[in-house]
């Protein structure tokens, strides 16, 4: 008997139909057909939904189970859950026991592990077993470039959308301010992967409205957000240190701030020019300059998005990364890896989201269009593209490829991508 496949592989069977169709019957010997498959189930529940089925020449309409062995159904308790109860067929790649279903004893089994091809279970085993990191890689130049090019392209709107999971929580945070949205998703693009979560909370612990009122002065806005994060260090024999202490004392009185511990931020395995600090000094510059947040958007021209950013702090941060330790002098511009990340992390998503909720099209469009006039990421996952053979000429390849990557490849999806598909479907 062949060695267990994965239940994903079965679903894809089912769902493509691979496996011969013809002169169908039960375990039980009832003539069967099949007219419609159903609907794949991602969530808990039956795996195809609003499925039609013929059964001697009876039609049924309902779900399907498919399991490897028919006593998994038995070991999934099926038959104590009456979500299972409008089953209408089982599906088994090899039948090794009668099952009572529920109160419904017509339930009827098809076995179809040797109505399946040798070739497909060969092709999906040779594919998942492979030590590449990208396992198709070797198949990439047989596939047909409008596979791989709609891949990508599917990758790269499903990536924006997965941005998006978050922005509908900040959104109710904002009240549906579209301006105080802004300012928490660009807080958030700020403060990086790494910190994205203390740069909300500083930005929270402010008030969306006093951090509004205070950014018409630079020293104060940088003096409330360096003292509120509770990254100011004691004993730090610096004029620039100390006047913003005393301003912060001031203005937190004024407010009734309540700061942040230093332990609430993360140094470790940062570049200098990605610690805190620094970015919190930035964040601070570029509030003081962009008098309406959400405005950016508008700014059709990648270039004048990018140009808005190319901005530095100087001052004591020409020779600091932090409170702590006096570094060689070098003027803090914003680098290009981070104009791009703004753009790809706060913008383009930004745009696509205001597409959705306000339902117009030209604001995802002009999202994508973003993306695709930005030069494309350098990082070691879009390396290992490029080094087989993929074109990548913008953001949104990269984007894509990054998704493709670590959503699909890395857990190894294979039977959900068109590529893999295409792979395992040649016989």
């Amino acid at each position: 008997m062949t060695s267990r496949l994965p239940e994903d592989f079965l679903h894809y069977v089912w769902k493509f139909g691979f496996f011969d169709k013809n002169n169908l019957t039960t375990t039980k010997g009832t003539v069967l057909q099949i007219t419609h498959s159903g609907i794949h189930n991602q969530d808990a529940g039956p795996d195809f939904l609003q499925a039609q089925i013929f059964l001697d020449n009876r039609i049924w309409f309902g779900n399907i189970e498919i399991h490897y062995n028919s006593s998994d159904w038995d070991k999934h308790k099926h038959s104590e859950d009456r979500n299972y109860a409008s089953i209408i067929l089982h599906v088994v790649f090899y039948h090794d026991k009668e099952i009572d279903f529920l109160e419904n004893n017509a339930i009827e089994t098809l076995e179809i592990g040797k109505l399946i091809s040798q070739q497909l279970i060969q092709n999906h085993k040779k594919l998942l077993t492979r030590k590449e990191r990208i396992l198709c890689s070797s198949n990439l130049i047989s596939t047909s470039s409008i596979t791989i090019k709609s891949t990508i392209e599917h990758c790269a709107i499903e990536r924006i959308q997965h941005k998006l999971s978050d922005f509908y929580r900040l959104h109710n945070l904002a009240k549906n301010n579209w301006e105080e949205l802004s300012l928490l998703i660009f807080a958030r693009c700020f403060g990086g992967k790494t910190n994205a979560d203390p740069f909300e909370r500083l930005i929270r612990s402010i008030g969306f409205q006093n951090i509004f009122k205070l950014r018409s002065d630079l020293f104060i806005l940088e003096s409330v957000l360096f003292g509120q994060s509770g990254l100011l260090e004691d004993n730090i024999s610096h004029s620039y240190v100390s006047a913003i202490q005393k301003e912060y004392t001031f203005q937190r009185k004024k407010y009734a701030l309540a700061p942040m511990k230093h332990s609430d931020w993360k140094f470790s395995r940062l570049r200098p020019t990605s610690f805190p600090t620094l970015r919190i000094a930035q964040f601070a510059r570029f509030l003081f300059q962009c008098e309406h947040l959400y405005n950016l958007i508008n700014l059709t021209d990648i270039q004048d998005i990018l140009e808005f950013l190319n901005f530095s702090i100087d001052g004591f941060w020409n020779t600091h990364y932090n409170f702590k330790k006096t570094s060689t002098f070098r003027v803090k511009k914003v680098g290009h890896s981070f104009k791009s990340y703004f753009v790809i992390n706060g913008i383009v998503p930004l745009l696509f989201y205001s597409g959705i909720k306000k339902d117009d099209q030209s604001f995802k469009d002009r999202a994508l269009k973003m993306l695709e006039s930005l030069s494309p990421e350098k990082n070691n996952i879009v390396k290992s593209w490029h080094e087989i053979g993929v074109t990548i000429d913008s953001a949104f390849d990269s984007q894509g490829l990054i998704q493709l990557n670590n959503y699909y490849c890395r857990k190894k999806r294979c039977l959900e991508c068109k590529i893999g598909h295409q792979i395992v479907s040649n016989i």
